[in-house]
């Protein structure tokens, strides 16, 4: 029985060695490469050439990638856009947008809520990296602000911010371009912001050369919980167990534009048990409407 198994293995016709398909990866990468650089490049091949062309796999997903869609943002045409628009061009075209998008209704217009992201940014500049957790990847990031219409959830306008420009400078433009976007009436618009905005500059800006109102924590520090802690009882009023508001004129150190209002707002049943905090509004409006309803929704947005 060997030697049939053995006789029948000598007569066996050997395995024929598989041949591919004629291809060339060097032709395959300058066509992708050339499609990248040039859009024009892509029109030329693409109404003959398709994915299964390519004998490498991944080169017929970048293919097919590249087939999908409308445009190629490149490099080069990334740069060519932006070497022919000035940032004042690109302002004016959001303010065009963003009226467009007010006619069709997607702005109501009465809570706006500035909105700082962290984007990432693929810039060769040196950059601080940064990361959202101790599990990711540092990476390098631009900050960004965003006006967004609370009660609808969509973004107004944007600006960016810079090493050199400190989120309340930017805040100043964001409110300029919303303002020329919505054109609200006088008292209309209540603008809800973060205590990183809080400046006098801001502030005094905002009431005299805008539209808007704004709302913005005062920080939260030492000297600002001993004066309110200071206030006299009785112009406290009890909302509802364990939590009262008061409303006083105040004009922050080197205003041109106060007085404001600063809303105070005391949590606890006892004396022993009181804490404070306190924002600052450029309206004489309800405190308890704009504490207890309308602020805690930009953090909903």
């Amino acid at each position: 029985m060997a030697q049939i198994d053995s006789i029948a293995r000598k007569q066996a016709p050997a395995e024929l060695p598989v041949r591919s398909l004629p291809h060339n990866i060097e032709a395959e990468q300058a066509l992708l490469g050339a499609i990248l650089v040039n859009n024009e490049a892509f029109y030329r091949v693409s109404d003959f050439l398709e994915a299964k062309h390519f004998f490498e796999e991944i080169n017929q997903r970048i293919f097919e990638l590249a087939n999908g869609l409308p445009f190629l943002a490149s490099d080069m045409a990334v740069h060519e856009l932006l070497a022919a628009r000035t940032v004042a061009d690109s302002l004016h075209f959001q303010v065009a947008l963003g009226k467009i998008r007010r006619a069709s209704g997607h702005f109501r217009g009465r809570l706006i809520a500035i909105d700082p992201h962290r984007v990432r940014s693929f810039t060769k500049r040196h950059m601080r990296p940064h990361r959202h957790d101790k599990r990711e990847r540092p990476t390098k990031t631009a900050q960004t602000f965003f006006a967004l219409d609370v009660e609808t959830g969509q973004p107004i306008c944007f600006t960016t911010g810079t090493s050199a420009r400190t989120a309340a400078a930017a805040a100043e433009e964001l409110l300029m371009l919303a303002g020329d976007i919505l054109n609200p009436e006088a008292g209309q618009t209540l603008v809800l912001a973060d205590s990183e905005h809080f400046t006098t500059k801001l502030l005094d800006r905002v009431k005299t050369e805008t539209k808007f109102d704004i709302l913005v924590p005062m920080p939260n520090r030492r000297i600002l919980r001993a004066k309110l802690s200071a206030l006299p009882p009785e112009v406290f009023r009890p909302r509802w167990a364990g939590y009262a508001t008061a409303k006083v004129e105040y004009t922050p150190q080197d205003s041109h534009a106060g007085p404001f209002y600063q809303y105070v707002q005391r949590q606890g049943e006892r004396p022993e048990d009181y804490s404070f905090n306190a924002f600052l509004s450029t309206r004489d409006g309800n405190e308890v409407e704009e504490l207890a309803v309308d602020f805690p929704q930009r953090w909903h947005v």
